[in-house]
């Protein structure tokens, strides 16, 4: 799912099962528009709209994975308004409020590090990412809502939104839709990032979250009223090359807690390494190598009716390669260990390459 750093970007990408099953081909596209002032007065203020189109399958259909090797990719073709929405500024941009139909995992949970990776794992966090009765309101989906945010202090930043419990429509989850009802609740999520001073890039970042509505417990009891998770995580430049300070090695780290009497995933955790400029007369290229585990709660594995593995991990190693201001192309090969948590599912191999256009 991209952040908001990536929306100006139209991509196309190919995903391959390396074994037995076919060619995956998946076009992707999506394309957004900011109206206002922000460029001109230098302020984070005005109106944004995002479209989004997916034509082509979900590469996870094919390498039966939790985690989809795409993080553009939609289980169906889709064409939608992927967001709306206006932000007003105040104190000297120091503080803003948005309204509007607004995707969450576009300003909270978000690891500029783990932007270079293809994997949708290395994006929210999917013990966050996979909750609520039609998936959180996250980019291709933005829910109706309102955020604000505070910079506390020139090191500290604060934010927190409210967006309704059930964005879209149950039965097409797709869908940019407005149905309001008492039983859907909302969503409520904040987030608190320090940016120590002293270091050229360091983030630590804490949030939480929370669902108002009723949601049917796992074991079959009586429904339980909301449900939360925690999540935590750190990125930061490691080091940089003698004399190039936007050349080096950057990494991430990323923890997170839910609920587990409504909740598939307890846990997860992922980390990563990218390295800017490794190869001589590249200093745009990236290469990451990163890791993504999510983990079974106990009440869903007791439940199941077969055996269930606790968890699933994804490796990936890529390279994105910067062929023009305006081209990158970006291959990826990754390995998912114990897919689905199905001790019946091989482990596997899969394949990618990503086409960027920017604008």
């Amino acid at each position: 799912m991209p952040s908001a750093l990536e929306r100006d970007r139209l991509s196309a990408s190919i995903q391959l099962r390396m074994g037995s099953a076919p060619l995956r081909l998946a076009p992707l596209g999506m394309a957004s528009l900011l109206l206002g002032t922000q460029a001109k007065a230098g302020r984070s203020q005005g109106l944004f709209i995002a479209g989004f189109g997916a034509h082509g399958e979900d590469p996870s259909e094919a390498a039966g994975t939790i985690h989809s090797p795409g993080d553009l990719a939609e289980d169906e073709p889709v064409w939608t308004l992927a967001e709306f929405w206006y932000e007003q500024a105040f104190f000297a941009d120091r503080a803003g409020v948005l309204v509007g139909f607004f995707a969450v995992d576009s300003e909270f949970d978000v690891r500029e590090t783990a932007e270079a990776f293809l994997n949708d794992g290395f994006g929210t966090g999917l013990e966050l990412g996979e909750t609520g009765r039609n998936v959180d309101s996250a980019f291709a989906l933005g829910g109706l809502g309102v955020r604000g945010r505070l910079a506390a202090t020139p090191d500290i930043d604060l934010r927190a939104a409210v967006v309704e419990g059930i964005p879209g429509e149950l039965d097409d989850p797709v869908a940019l839709g407005l149905e309001l009802d008492r039983d859907e609740g909302v969503l409520m999520i904040a987030e608190a990032e320090w940016r120590p001073a002293g270091y050229r890039f360091l983030r630590l970042a804490l949030g939480g979250w929370h669902y108002t509505t009723d949601f049917e417990r796992i074991d079959g009891g009586a429904e339980a009223d909301g449900t939360s998770g925690l999540y935590a995580f750190a990125e930061g430049v490691i080091f940089t090359e003698p004399g190039r300070d936007d050349q080096g090695l950057s990494g991430f780290v990323r923890v997170g807690r839910a609920d587990e009497t409504v909740n598939r995933f307890g846990g997860y955790r992922a980390a990563g390494l990218v390295y800017t400029g490794l190869v001589p007369g590249r200093p745009e290229d990236l290469t990451g190598l990163g890791i993504s585990s999510v983990q079974n709660g106990d009440d869903f594995i007791d439940a199941a009716e077969g055996p269930l593995e606790h968890r699933e991990t994804v490796f990936e190693l890529t390279h994105r390669i910067r062929l023009r201001p305006w081209l990158a192309v970006q291959p990826s090969i990754q390995y998912a260990r114990n897919p689905e948590t199905d001790p019946g599912i091989e482990d596997n191999w899969t394949a990618g390459i990503r086409v960027a256009v920017e604008f």
